[in-house]
């Protein structure tokens, strides 16, 4: 199923977030451990502490103890001072009861040290009562005897020994806590890396991916966008759901309306060409010779009315015969009957035709030329000379010159018909070539051509391979000019949208 584009893009959107939302929770998750291990560790450190001090209180209890029997030592002998030793372990270990857990090993280990405590505060208990009953030097002569002594030394020793059964886990414990926090921060900063290189790895890759999918896609509408202006076969219609097929299936229709609309206007212009210019050719010919008298004396005002019949109907012909040709030029059926000639034969048969409508509107033509030879379709390059000074004619004031050149620029012939006329608004420079367009409005009420002229003209003349334009001042009157190649190398042909 071809995703449609508002989802690609929330699928480039989400599914980084997502993986976002993965590590996030990785993160939270080795955060959690990390706490857990660092309370063990705390938990571990505080037990270790207090086992230490129940040790040390211990030894120094024992020391006590042994001071007694033995001088000499850096601790003076001092029972009281054990008993407090000993209160102070009980303590301790009330402490250490609230931080192991209950059932554990190391709580069956802190059993056995309370039972080691318990043993020695009984000896003490039972020596502080001997000594209140006793007469002489009450606990002193109690500890004197050499099998208290070694009560009280096995058990302190005992004791000891306890102690460091059980702190030994706990620092084996420790250990393994601190190596698992250091481990899990380790893991944190992975973490975090592979975060960061995952997401934007991921992000390009959607990038990526669906730009491709999508560009290939528009890639296939800018084609089908040329072949259509260019009138040719579109590219196979694109396949799935998103937005861009909406677009494909509307160039495609409207490829299948420009067949069916192509379809309709060859047959408009071959009933032109056959149903319209054959009998208006004919009746051409009859009034002609009417015109003439050929067919029988006319009145005067029979022979007005015939060469005014005579006049309208060669502007029909000229306006069927433009619109052929352009028909042509657009389907690129015209072809170029291309020759080797010279700009003063071209010129010369110029000039055989346009002579007489100068000499009718009292305007002078002048010619300027180098002798320079060219390849071109000898004809065709007339008819645009043709319709550039008639135009120059048309709008020209009386008296005034029209000056017709050609020259070599830039390894290029260059044709140019300059008039003194009324010029060209700014404005209407732009779409001066465009088919039907007329400077003014009331030019084409007036008689002044169809505004096909000069449209037929740029086709021919890019069919030649060149350019055509136009330089003018409004007021002060117009240059058109055109360039071709000196050699054409091929037969151009041009379409127009």
């Amino acid at each position: 199923m071809q995703l449609r584009i508002v989802h690609k893009g929330l699928l480039m959107v989400l599914v980084p977030s997502l993986l976002e939302l993965f590590f996030a929770v990785r993160m939270l998750d080795l955060a959690h451990r990390l706490e857990i291990q660092a309370r063990q560790e705390a938990t571990s450190k505080e037990i270790i502490y207090h086992a230490d001090e129940i040790y040390i209180s211990a030894v120094s209890a024992g020391l006590n103890v042994l001071s007694l029997k033995v001088p000499g030592l850096p601790i003076p002998g001092n029972p009281q001072a054990a008993q407090r030793h000993l209160l102070f372990i009980d303590n301790e270990m009330r402490i250490i009861n609230k931080l192991v857990v209950q059932g554990s090993q190391q709580a069956q280990q802190l059993t056995i040290i309370e039972r080691k405590i318990e043993n020695l505060l009984d000896i003490f208990s039972k020596d502080m009562e001997r000594s209140k009953r006793s007469d002489g030097s009450g606990l002193s002569l109690l500890l004197g005897s050499a099998a208290t002594f070694a009560s009280v030394q096995a058990n302190t020793m005992a004791l000891q020994e306890a102690v460091l059964r059980f702190k030994q886990p706990e620092l084996e414990l420790s250990k393994r806590v601190q190596a698992q926090i250091s481990q899990t921060r380790d893991e944190m900063v992975k973490t975090s890396i592979a975060a960061i290189c995952f997401t934007i790895l991921i992000s390009c890759w959607l990038v990526m991916f669906f730009s491709k999918s999508i560009t290939s896609r528009i890639a296939v509408l800018v084609e089908n966008s040329k072949r259509l202006s260019g009138r040719t076969s579109l590219l196979a219609e694109l396949t799935g759901g998103d937005e861009l097929i909406l677009v494909d299936r509307s160039l495609h229709r409207t490829a299948e309306e420009l067949k069916e609309l192509e379809i309709l206007k060859n047959e408009i212009y071959a009933m032109i060409a056959h149903d319209l210019r054959s009998p208006l050719t004919a009746v051409c010919v009859v009034l002609e010779l009417l015109s003439q008298e050929r067919l029988g004396p006319l009145a005067d005002l029979g022979k007005t009315n015939v060469q005014l019949a005579l006049r309208n109907v060669e502007k029909i012909l000229d306006l069927i015969n433009d619109l052929l040709d352009l028909e042509k030029l657009q389907a690129g059926k015209m072809q170029l009957d291309v020759v080797e000639t010279t700009a003063l034969d071209i010129l010369e048969e110029l000039l055989q035709t346009v002579i007489p409508l100068a000499e009718s509107k009292g305007i002078v033509l002048k010619t300027t030329h180098q002798d320079v030879s060219l390849s071109c379709d000898k004809s065709r390059i007339g008819q645009v000379l043709v319709n550039l000074v008639s135009n120059a004619l048309k709008f020209a004031p009386r008296d005034s010159t029209v000056t017709i050149s050609c020259h070599i620029a830039d390894d290029q012939i260059v044709f140019s018909v300059v008039d003194q006329g009324r010029g060209i608004p700014a404005a209407a420079l732009a779409q001066i070539f465009a088919q039907f367009t007329q400077v003014d409005a009331r030019d084409a009420r007036r008689g002044f051509g169809t505004g096909l002229g000069l449209s037929i003209s740029k086709m021919i003349v890019e069919a030649h391979g060149g350019k055509i334009g136009v330089e003018s001042v409004e007021g002060e009157g117009s240059t058109f000019f055109f360039k071709l190649p000196r050699v054409l190398i091929s037969a151009y042909t041009t379409t127009v949208p």
